[in-house]
């Protein structure tokens, strides 16, 4: 300790104990002289400045600290500090903003205190680094800033009150619900006692959110001061600081209209629900993902199946499934389809009624189905015989033909006609000519043909037979085939029954008439020779 106080450092003898302790502060400390040449610098301030702490001595402060105005702050303190002057208290020089070494920007708070060392005065230049913390300000001030802008342009109304009620923050959107001017302060409002802003039983909820620390949701009737009746959906949220409740956060949403929406469609679903009950047949509400939303007593009974049940048995192959037999997605047109179960015929209908729902009824059509099958065999088939009547065999004929032309094989139909039938029918009675018939066509017609032959009453005790895909000499060889057959048999009460045959192929030109006469004709020719042969038509006839 010099005279009066004086602190006098030895520079040389103190070097190494100075610099290990300027070291030791977790703050940037550069020593410098009266001309500013850097003494000393400790290892913060080398990191800040990016240099190394031996490369920096006896050069000048400037170097470092360009164009910040520390410099001229420093010359100015100089001019206060005499010879051998006393330790003054540090005084604060300025805050400075560096850009070192495309480094980002450090904000710098720079404080100096004058200090003898050697009986000459020096400065120490203490760098406090304020960076990290002016960007954590800097984010929570722009956090709030962006806060305060989305809350204000939020489609939904924010209110923050206090324990008490007492209106802290209200954005825009609820001035506007409310209809409330803007310029008059929300603070200025209590939630629970203010009239035009009352909402019903929101206080006792508050308080019952608060209570449990849990975020609630609640819809509540609102009627403004212009008369409007509004239904807003407000979600309850405590506000926590430091594990304590301090107020509540409301997010209200202008409902009115979504509720409206929503009691229509509630409306709506019930009249569905009612018109599901009163159909007579089994039917469903089914969504697009195929899961059944409800059902009549009629499905449930018949079909077991429960609300949530997916339409078809799982355990069943998809094809075979009563519900929905198509293993695709539901259109957006009506699906109609007949489908077989168990013996029975249903006529189903699938008839979208939104984006996601789906009426299906299912109609029991068996008896129907089955009377219709009788009127098409009455109009299709001999009544005595049971085979296909000409009406019929006509009708097919046309169709081979139209086949042929299409690219397949010709075909060729053979002609029967029972030889003297007549006296059958005159010497043992129409009855036993009736059991004739009926045994030549099942014994002789119907055992000997393949399935994709055709046989038919053409009229009397003539018959016809249809060939696809057959030439005629293997029509010629059926033929024959047949003649002996029935000439081995023996009908009861009648003995021996022969029978004439005319066949004829199929040949491009022919048309339905054509083709028929030739038959005819070759039918004709077996019996103007003796019947009980077989006479075929060649390319000629």
């Amino acid at each position: 300790m010099g005279k009066d106080g004086d602190l006098t450092i030895d520079f040389a003898k103190s070097r190494i104990e100075l610099e290990v302790f300027i070291n030791l502060l977790q703050e940037s400390v550069i020593v410098c002289d009266r001309s500013l040449c850097i003494k000393l610098m400790n290892h913060n301030a080398c990191r800040i400045f990016h240099v190394n702490s031996q490369e920096t001595l006896g050069k000048s402060i400037t170097d470092l600290m360009q164009n910040t105005g520390i410099i001229a702050e420093l010359e100015r303190m100089w001019e206060n500090i005499p010879d051998k002057s006393t330790i003054n208290l540090p005084v604060v020089l300025d805050e400075i903003k560096l850009s070192i070494d495309n480094d980002r920007d450090r904000v710098l708070v720079v404080s100096a205190a004058p200090v003898l060392i050697d009986q000459e005065p020096h400065i120490f230049l203490i760098l406090h680094d304020l960076t990290a913390l002016k960007n954590a300000f800097l984010r929570i001030d722009t956090g709030k800033k962006q806060y305060e802008l989305l809350a204000e342009h939020s489609p939904l109304g924010i209110i923050s009150c206090n324990n008490e009620g007492d209106i802290e923050y209200m954005n825009q959107r609820m001035y506007e619900i409310f209809e409330i001017a803007s310029d008059f302060p929300a603070d200025e409002m209590n939630l629970y006692k203010n009239d035009v802003i009352k909402i019903q039983d929101l206080e006792e909820k508050i308080h019952a959110c608060v209570t449990s620390s849990n975020e609630c949701t609640l819809i509540r009737p609102f009627h403004t001061s212009s008369g409007k009746d509004l239904e807003f959906r407000i979600l309850i949220k405590p506000l926590l600081l430091n594990g304590e409740i301090t107020g509540t956060l409301l997010l209200v949403e202008d409902y009115t209209i979504r509720y409206q929406l929503e009691e229509e469609q509630k409306v709506k679903e019930e009249r569905l629900y009612m018109m599901l009950r009163g159909i007579p047949h089994p039917a469903w509400l089914v969504s697009r993902s195929f899961l059944i939303i409800a059902q009549n007593v009629t499905a449930e009974k018949m079909f077991n199946k429960k609300i949530g049940d997916f339409c078809w048995d799982e355990s069943v192959d998809l094809e075979k499934s009563f519900l929905y037999r198509h293993g695709k997605e539901l259109r957006t047109e009506s699906i109609n389809d007949e489908i077989e179960q168990d013996g029975m015929v249903w006529d189903t209908w699938w008839i979208p009624l939104g984006e996601d729902i789906y009426l299906y009824y299912a109609t029991n059509i068996t008896k129907y189905k089955m009377i219709e099958t009788e009127l098409f065999n009455l109009s299709t088939t001999d009544a005595l015989t049971g085979i296909y009547n000409r009406r019929f065999f006509e009708k097919k004929l046309e169709e081979e033909i139209e086949r042929v032309y299409r690219g397949s094989h010709p075909f060729s139909l053979i002609m029967i006609d029972l030889d003297h039938f007549k006296k059958v029918n005159d010497t043992y009675g129409h009855s036993t000519g009736d059991k004739v018939l009926k045994e030549f066509t099942t014994e002789i017609l119907r055992n000997r043909i393949r399935k994709i032959d055709m046989v038919a009453r053409w009229g009397g005790e003539e018959f016809m037979l249809l060939l696809p895909e057959t030439p005629i000499q293997k029509a010629v060889l059926l033929a024959e085939e047949l003649k002996s057959t029935l000439s081995s048999l023996c009908f009861r009460d009648v003995g021996t029954i022969t029978a004439s045959f005319g066949v004829a192929g199929f040949q491009i030109g022919d048309t339905k008439e054509n083709i028929l006469d030739k038959v005819d004709k070759t039918l004709y020719q077996a019996k103007d020779e003796g019947r009980n042969c077989v006479r075929a038509c060649v390319e000629e006839c």
